[in-house]
């Protein structure tokens, strides 16, 4: 087996369960890590898989397991890269499974490429239909790109600079944002990781780690909340002038040709057609979702569940003005 001069960084909180399906994936990749640190801020820290230990040891992989107690995920990745002792660092984390070839022809890439990053990509895997309407109103079909999965230099830190730790969401985004303003030399990876988390997960689950993730986001630079903010300020204005336009304009005159009948029932009713038509048919579509799954029955469930998460993304956003994050 080959070993490459590479430190794979995972962080890890309470997630055993997929932390040893992670390990599992690791064991059968084409080129190991020589130096694997894995940061542990469970409640109570949970041993690793003794067989994932002995594979270590016998291909003299050095392993690493740092425990901590409730770190956010950025303040975990910083521990890692301050204690790699290898220039070149690799990232995953815990339901971000890689296929065989993944460090492999990454590390190769950047080689070859003189890069300073290879940006990682993740495709979030569904498999029941209740799974494809939530990912359909969520990530989508296509690749995304993520901090799992990249494989980057360490020197490329003392110019980003290292991972918001006082956040629990958003750090990701908020670093990828910063890169691209540094003349650094970025590709993308050549082999996507499968992103489980998706599996069996209840809708009521979806929507509490949504509201939690937008809570913390929405105070990053990175992150321009208002846009959303005016998008559903505006939606409210447009159906209290719905609600008013009869008064307004005509004094409720019906003989007024000015004055629309039903005119709430109407703009209320256009309002719902453009947003189903928007959140439930075009958006999934460009983030690559089959049009046969959207037609003609998908379109009304992923328009609800993008109900759902606009909702909750709003509440998210009023409380981030108004009140002390957890």
């Amino acid at each position: 087996m080959t070993l490459l001069d590479i430190t794979l960084i995972i962080p890890h909180q309470g997630e055993s369960e997929d932390l040893h399906e992670l390990c599992q994936a690791i064991a059968q990749l084409r080129g190991l890590p020589k130096e694997i640190i894995i940061i542990d801020s469970s409640k109570e820290s949970s041993a690793l898989n003794s067989s994932f230990v002995l594979f270590c040891e016998q291909n003299n992989i050095q392993l690493i397991v740092e425990t901590y107690i409730n770190l956010f995920p950025g303040h975990s990745r910083n521990i890692g890269i301050s204690k790699a002792s290898n220039e070149v660092l690799a990232f995953l984390d815990t339901k971000t499974l890689p296929s065989q070839n993944w460090l492999f022809d990454n590390f190769k890439l950047m080689l070859d490429s003189q890069s300073d990053v290879v940006m990682g990509l993740t495709i979030y895997m569904a498999n029941s239909f209740k799974e494809k309407i939530v990912r359909s109103a969520t990530f989508g079909s296509n690749p995304i790109q993520t901090i799992p999965g990249s494989i980057m230099r360490a020197s490329v830190f003392s110019r980003v600079g290292l991972f918001i730790e006082n956040t629990r969401a958003g750090e990701d985004g908020d670093w990828i944002s910063r890169s691209q303003v540094h003349p650094l030399k970025l590709h993308g990876s050549l082999s996507p990781l499968l992103y489980t988390g998706l599996h069996n997960l209840k809708i009521i689950d979806l929507l509490s780690k949504w509201f939690r993730n937008y809570l913390y986001t929405s105070k990053l630079p990175f992150f321009k909340p208002h846009k959303d903010f005016y998008f559903y300020i505006f939606f409210l204005f447009s159906l209290f002038l719905a609600y008013n336009w009869n008064s307004v304009t005509t004094s409720w005159d019906q003989t007024s040709e000015f004055y629309i009948p039903n005119i709430t029932k109407i703009i209320f009713a256009s309002l719902s057609i453009l947003y189903v038509l928007g959140r439930g048919f075009f958006l999934p579509l460009r983030k690559g979702v089959e049009i046969k799954f959207l037609l003609p029955f998908g379109i009304i469930p992923i328009s609800i569940i993008s109900l759902s998460i606009d909702l909750v993304k709003s509440c998210a956003f009023f409380s981030s003005k108004f009140f002390k994050l957890p």
